[in-house]
């Protein structure tokens, strides 16, 4: 199930349609054989400001400085069958609105392509890591 909260103003249609969107869009993603293990999950999608997204990054990351999103995944990796806290939830995605209308590109366009990277952290992929699993997984889900 998606949870999506708005810390930022939006006009209520806009948010309308883009929840409707990433309803379809977490469909598509528990349909799929990434996510067969993790039906009936919660993922919380937060939409924040550029302000609130740098504050996590620093704090979290280490990085002081604005960034696209960011995943916060309840799933313990080095026990892959464990939760670090909630049972129910995969984790929480942070979404930087300001850029959406912005319309900055850092690698990622779109709220379909933000919401897909992130929800794939969330399940343990980690593209400073990997050989290029997490992109293709990535493709699989934003060329359609």
């Amino acid at each position: 199930m998606l949870k999506i909260h708005w810390e930022i103003d939006e006009v209520s249609l806009k948010k309308r349609e883009i929840e409707e969107q990433l309803v379809s869009i977490e469909r598509e993603l528990f349909s799929s054989p990434f996510f067969v293990d993790h039906k009936g999950k919660t993922i919380n999608l937060i939409f924040c400001d550029s302000q609130k997204i740098q504050e996590l990054n620093k704090n979290y990351r280490g990085k002081d400085s604005e960034t696209d999103v960011l995943s916060f995944s309840e799933l313990d990796f080095e026990n892959l069958d464990e939760f670090l806290e909630e049972k129910k939830s995969l984790g929480e995605i942070f979404i930087n609105y300001d850029w959406i209308k912005e319309g900055k590109d850092h690698g990622l366009i779109g709220i379909r392509e933000l919401f897909v990277h992130g929800a794939l952290h969330l399940i343990g992929f980690d593209h400073e890591k990997d050989n290029g699993e997490m992109k293709q997984a990535e493709k699989t889900f934003c060329s359609r």
